[in-house]
């Protein structure tokens, strides 16, 4: 009998996830921004690496 409770909570806590989900879904697309900002800035310090490495060649 101690498991059916444990089985309710468990149900309850998808919910509580699924509401989390829903209010994480606006942060997952603040950090592909942040992270394709980042990765431009890589980006810009890798392409003058780059640049001098194709003129000689």
């Amino acid at each position: 009998m101690a498991s059916e409770p444990s089985s309710a909570t468990i149900a309850s806590e998808p919910s509580t996830s699924t509401s989390e989900i829903q209010t994480n879904t606006p942060e997952p697309s603040q950090l592909e921004v942040l992270a394709l900002n980042y990765l431009r800035n890589q980006e810009i310090s890798t392409i003058p690496s780059r640049i001098p490495k194709l003129n000689p060649c």
